[in-house]
């Protein structure tokens, strides 16, 4: 993993993959501004925003059509950089209906 810590984007959409989002995975991308995950079906709950902590240059997560649980974090106030979340199409007990755009 520690080869991969200067990689801003991961797009990992659509691979039919499963299982769980990981903490260790997340924390250790450090630079990362484009995080897809969608249409797969991962599980589990989405880490707390303090485990994306040091993605501060993130822009984009696009997290849905998976199978997450749980609720979603709200306090991504340290992710400045942050213009889309999207989460949709999960088992979020306060999922947005729609993509969230956080501002541009």
């Amino acid at each position: 993993m520690e080869k991969l810590i200067n990689l801003e984007e991961i797009n990992l959409a659509n691979l039919d993959m499963w299982g769980f989002l990981s903490i260790t995975f997340i924390e250790n991308l450090k630079h990362m501004k484009f995080f897809n995950l969608s249409y797969n079906r991962m599980e589990g709950e989405i880490p707390d925003p303090d485990t994306w902590k040091d993605w501060w240059e993130l822009e984009i997560i696009e997290l849905n059509n998976n199978n997450f649980s749980g609720i979603l974090p709200t306090n991504w106030d340290h992710l400045h950089n942050l213009q889309f979340l999207n989460v949709g199409n999960n088992s979020l007990g306060n999922e947005e209906p729609m993509p969230v755009y956080m501002g541009m």
